[in-house]
């Protein structure tokens, strides 16, 4: 009798270690779909403007800065050559990085514009606009100043400019920058811009094209054909850390 319960005891103890062990086999399958996938747990992309193979498994997500010199330079970059490149192929995100503590309240003005833009549709014509006349809206302070002038780039785009002027100073437009910028915080960006192409960190943008090769199972590029196509020397990152 005890030899019979000794044996449904080991039977039992044995399913309950099988069980588990197939348990941990299904949630490591799951971390590594989820990991290949893009869909790391400190991404949050409900809100975030997207563009490209909406459905891909390879997603760039890119942090900065409309006053960063190097974002301006990496914008374009993206725009240009790789966003054509591989639009039918990846899925492009943006994500609001503003550095408060370097370049002020105008940083985040300019963010929380591209995101009314985003309200009216518009939202990459905007993001364009704000780093291609980076330069020309730099110097200026004000909130006023700024939001007239990016108004004007508004209607160039088509934008209503009474409703882009409201949403600008709305509390959830800022809550949307906020959380973006509170995730870039917990994911560990600390200059801009940096991408992550699904689960890599990408710091500027000089591996960023064969990092998404790598992604898409391609081979790898020279480092000569990954250059901006406007020739600029601008850094590739910015030089001070991202602390608001």
């Amino acid at each position: 009798m005890a030899t019979q319960e000794k044996k449904a005891s080991e039977g039992s103890l044995n399913n309950i270690t099988l069980g588990l062990l197939v348990i941990v086999f299904i949630v490591v399958i799951v971390l590594i779909f989820t990991l290949k996938s893009g869909g790391a747990s400190g991404f949050n992309d409900t809100n975030s403007p997207a563009r490209g193979k909406l459905d891909s498994t390879v997603v760039v997500r890119e942090y900065a800065d409309y006053l960063c010199p190097a974002c301006g330079v990496a914008a374009a970059y993206v725009e240009q050559l790789l966003y054509p490149k591989y639009k039918d192929q990846v899925k492009f995100i943006f994500k609001d990085f503003p550095l408060i503590g370097v370049h002020g309240e105008p940083a985040r003005i300019a963010a929380l514009t591209a995101r009314c833009a985003q309200k009216q549709d518009k939202f990459w014509e905007m993001n364009v606009a704000l780093f291609s006349q980076q330069k020309t809206w730099e110097p200026l302070k004000t909130e006023k100043e700024l939001v007239d002038k990016f108004k004007v780039y508004g209607d160039a785009i088509g934008l209503d400019s009474t409703k882009l002027e409201a949403c600008v100073a709305d509390r959830d437009t800022k809550a949307l920058v906020d959380a973006d910028m509170q995730e870039g915080d917990g994911m560990k960006i600390n200059s801009t811009p940096s991408f992550y192409v699904n689960s890599t960190l990408v710091v500027g943008y000089r591996d960023l094209e064969n990092t998404i090769r790598k992604e898409l199972g391609l081979p790898a590029i020279t480092p000569e054909a990954q250059q901006p196509t406007n020739g600029t020397t601008a850094p590739v990152i910015s030089t001070v850390p991202a602390k608001q």
